[in-house]
């Protein structure tokens, strides 16, 4: 009840000044990009994933190599079931995934997948209408944005949708600190539940004084099968990470007009950084095939990477002072190769024997209580 007056506060007035600037400007919701060429060599990524993500433009993202405009992948929303009256019932939803249309901002053209809690799921293909779903129900069902929540109804039918769904879960929380306890080995135990290699990651630069971002660990797994990676932006886990959540301000990126200004400068704390340039961008140039996940925070920070490098436009052009950070080339075959694990198989094994050990400890003080 406190999260639900805290935002209603915010967003009565956001959602009103949202309003009147989309009524007094409608052409705000149509895409103006320039043409572009793409660079040359540039790849296109196989798969977005996200889970919770907040609409990120004010028109939808589109994948430009697509002749539909979109995304390979999934969008995930979890969804709660509620008899109000007999056979009647009320929806609720994670509350992330629409708290930006309450501005305007609409989802990226991808499949949805909702997840009702005890049902089966209902699988969506993008359409005008798709975009802007889930729509307000303002029953602010916080543990529903839970990544265990996702987890754990995703599970029940992993293989009937898109296997890789849930393979890019693990990845979207094996970078959440409360997940791998701020512990690299954490991390690469949650990516070696379904078989991948933590190889690389960045820290956030500051952007400035006025940029309250935690310093996160974006991280790039690679399959050690197929040689293909994932890359993994961070969620929301820091009250600092929610005043980005909730400002509203329209911005630029990759030559995109009308993004969600706060997401998209936390995208370029990412891809500025000094590790990011270091180690994230020579280790992206050995992966053959990209995918891309998040949750919250960090499935919005996914969506505009994915358009930015579907786009990828060339040097000189619009949207070139942020894809020069973001250029990924795949290599010739000849050339793919394995890259080498951050962490050595002994140091995930301790990590899960510890989280086993405090499982158990969990448990039996339950049943001692």
């Amino acid at each position: 009840m406190k999260d639900r007056k805290v935002w209603v506060k915010k967003f009565q007035h956001e959602h009103l000044r949202a309003v009147r600037t989309l009524q007094q400007r409608p052409y705000l919701t149509t895409v103006k990009e320039l043409p572009s060429t793409r660079y040359e060599g540039a790849g296109g990524i196989s798969g977005l994933y996200t889970y919770g993500s907040p609409g990120t433009a004010l028109a939808p993202l589109r994948n430009v190599l697509a002749e539909d405009g979109k995304f390979p992948g999934l969008r995930l929303v979890t969804q709660r079931l509620r008899r109000v009256f007999g056979a009647i019932y009320r929806t609720y939803h994670d509350p992330v995934p629409w708290f930006a249309g309450l501005v305007g901002m609409k989802h990226t053209n991808m499949d949805l997948l909702i997840l009702p809690v005890g049902y089966t799921p209902e699988l969506h293909a993008t359409s005008d209408d798709v975009v802007l779903r889930p729509r307000s129900d303002m029953a602010f069902w916080i543990t529903g944005h839970f990544q265990s929540t996702y987890y754990r109804e995703l599970e029940k039918h992993k293989d009937k949708f898109d296997a890789k769904a849930w393979t890019m879960l693990h990845m979207s929380r094996a970078v959440q600190p409360d997940t791998n306890k701020n512990s690299t080995a954490g991390n690469a135990h949650w990516a070696a539940k379904v078989g991948w290699n933590l190889v690389a990651q960045s820290v956030n630069c500051n952007l400035g004084r006025t940029e309250l971002i935690f310093r996160d660990n974006t991280s790039l797994y690679q399959d050690p099968v197929t040689k293909a990676c994932t890359l993994s932006f961070v969620g929301t886990h820091h009250i600092t990470q929610w005043l980005v959540n909730l400002r509203f301000r329209r911005g630029k990126f990759c030559g995109i007009p009308n993004v969600h200004r706060g997401f998209r400068n936390q995208v370029r704390c990412v891809i500025t950084s000094k590790k990011w340039t270091e180690e994230m961008k020579p280790a992206l140039a050995a992966c053959p095939a990209l995918y891309i996940t998040g949750h919250s925070l960090g499935a919005a920070q996914a969506q505009l990477v994915a358009a930015c490098l579907q786009k990828a436009p060339k040097e000189g052009q619009e949207g070139w002072e942020d894809y020069q950070h973001l250029v990924w080339t795949p290599p010739p075959a000849e050339a793919v190769g394995l890259l080498p694990p951050l962490v050595a198989q002994e140091e995930i094994d301790k990590f899960t024997a510890m989280e086993a050990a405090e499982l158990e400890a969990a448990e039996q003080s339950e049943t001692e209580e």
